[in-house]
């Protein structure tokens, strides 16, 4: 599985940067985790700061592009990112927050 970053935009507004990746070589989707590490690792950051966005792969193809927002901080991340994203990329640490309000 090979990673590469097509292009990278700095959105000072909300404090983070958009990416749109591709991976080539891929037998099957690799999962989010795995995904956002090898993200994380090419542009130098902390994998709990990246959160992928979509990720689509054509029928029968190798080659699969996505999109992802890397975070300045936290505290911005928490603030403005929705939930069910927070979710599909965290599902350990946002799934007890949904089980202690019940």
């Amino acid at each position: 599985m090979k990673v590469e970053i097509e292009k990278k935009v700095k959105n000072p507004l909300l404090h983070r940067t958009d990416i749109s990746f591709k991976v080539e070589n891929a037998e099957k989707t690799p999962n989010r985790k795995d995904l956002r590490e090898k993200l994380a690792a090419l542009t130098a950051a902390k994998p709990e700061l990246l959160i992928l966005g979509k990720i689509s792969q054509d029928y029968g193809s190798m080659q699969i592009s996505g999109n992802a927002m890397l975070y300045d901080n936290e505290e911005s991340l928490e603030k403005i990112e929705l939930l069910k994203f927070k979710r599909k990329n965290f599902p350990e640490k946002y799934a007890k927050k949904e089980e202690e309000k019940k």
